[in-house]
């Protein structure tokens, strides 16, 4: 995996341990206050009908049943008065270890996924450098229909990069493919890998000289020209000068 992937990756598991360790912390530290807040409430009571009196339990209480049955499930009575039932602490620390373990098997599949991700891309890499080295012995026509067949994403092709194709493809083909990718990054700058650069060699003067009128006519704004200059006829860069220079 690249570098910038690695870390999108790392941020993502940051992101979700810190999310599961916040719940968890969060549900001990309430279970905790309401307790210590019942606790504090229940110091100076003498019977346990007075329970209903404690502004922490809603409802009326009209017996010594009734009252026991609204007594918070972490509060236990005892001879000595009232102490804290830890069982739902311990809830709280078993919900957190869930958490956690949650958060680790997402990790442990991210992980998983992106291996087999980078395989795959490996895979791809491998067999078109297969391919590649058979582009010389096919024809031009041949070559044409692998090239379209790479641009309207067939899934046989996939992993070919159009580029490979270039220097076997005609200057029609090459023009064609040129002009998508001028007006595509028009739109879109950098949408397809500014894949119009690298048509530049292999594209014929009359291809490059429209673009040229194009620009000097305040079109293709978003178009790195300069990347363009050295295959350019010094007619095309003279007039791209005095383009600029009258802006």
């Amino acid at each position: 995996m690249c570098n910038e992937e690695n870390k999108e990756f790392q941020d993502e598991i940051k992101e979700k341990l810190q999310d599961a360790v916040e719940e968890a912390e969060e549900m001990i530290r309430d279970a905790v206050e309401d307790a210590q807040e019942i606790l504090e409430d229940a110091e100076d009571l003498e019977d346990l009908d007075d329970l209903k009196d404690l502004e922490h339990l809603d409802g009326d209480v009209e017996d010594s049943d009734d009252a026991e049955a609204t007594i918070p499930r972490f509060i236990r009575r005892t001879a000595n008065g009232f102490e804290v039932d830890t069982s739902e602490i311990e809830k709280a620390f078993v919900a957190f270890g869930e958490k956690i373990s949650e958060a680790v098997n997402s990790v442990q599949k991210g992980v998983q996924d992106s291996l087999n991700a980078a395989q795959d891309r490996a895979n791809q890499r491998r067999k078109a450098d297969r391919l590649a080295k058979m582009l010389p012995f096919l024809d031009e026509a041949e070559i044409h229909e692998i090239a379209e067949k790479v641009l309207a994403g067939d899934e046989a092709y996939k992993g070919i990069d159009i580029a490979s194709l270039m220097p076997f493809m005609s200057k029609e083909d090459c023009g064609v493919l040129f002009e998508k990718s001028l007006e595509a990054n028009d739109k879109e700058p950098g949408v397809d890998g500014k894949l119009y650069l690298k048509c530049v060699p292999y594209v014929d003067e009359a291809a490059l000289s429209k673009l040229v009128d194009r620009y000097v006519e305040g079109g293709f704004e978003n178009i790195r020209m300069d990347n363009i200059y050295p295959y350019l006829s010094s007619a095309d860069v003279k007039r791209i000068f005095y383009y600029e220079l009258n802006k």
